[in-house]
């Protein structure tokens, strides 16, 4: 698309008197745009291990908090499900919450998140894996990409909560291997 719009551009050029450039010089222009253009995009962890499928358990004396978000548009309100679980995947808590509020999905899965972090401190728990379906809250709370506008506060909110807890990470599953945080949702 880059080499098409910048032929595009010599064309007029030349229709408007200016002298035409080399094909060279064309693909050249091109390639240093896309390489521009990339390196300003904010670009998805990669993992070298594909995500599973299904949930798996933490470590040893370690927790896992599975989250989600939901948004019921009709009912102009979201749902947020949390399911606490040990190393041993016993569940050791959960949470089910109707949010009064008109939010997309990206600001319910950030909600849902915080819920998780404030839940699992009010249980008592200091070491957890932090684990949700949304790829772009994932990737902003493990630092590799800038937060949405409409979700930088309560994300900023999480990262501050994380104080309170001696070890904690993040990471992210499939929408498949969080089914029963999406059913609480």
């Amino acid at each position: 698309m880059a080499i098409a719009w910048n032929l595009w551009k010599n064309r007029n050029g030349v229709r408007h008197g200016e002298a035409p450039k080399s094909a060279a010089t064309l693909i050249s222009e091109a390639i240093h745009f896309v390489t521009a253009y990339q390196a300003i995009q904010d670009r998805p962890t990669m993992s070298a291990s594909p995500l599973p499928p299904h949930w798996t358990p933490p470590v040893a004396g370690v927790f896992k908090a599975n989250v989600d978000g939901a948004v019921f548009k009709d009912l102009s309100s979201a749902g947020i499900g949390v399911i606490l679980r040990d190393d041993k995947g016993n569940v050791i808590g959960a949470l089910s919450q109707r949010l009064y509020a008109p939010l997309g999905p990206l600001e319910a899965e950030a909600k849902a998140m915080e819920a998780a972090i404030l839940f699992a401190r009010d249980m008592g728990i200091h070491d957890i894996v932090l684990e949700g379906d949304s790829l772009q809250v994932s990737n902003f709370l493990k630092g590799s990409s800038s937060a949405p506008p409409t979700v930088a506060n309560v994300l900023e909110g999480v990262l501050f909560h994380l104080q309170f807890f001696k070890s904690f990470c993040f990471s992210h599953i499939r929408r498949t291997g969080n089914k029963p945080a999406h059913l609480l949702a």
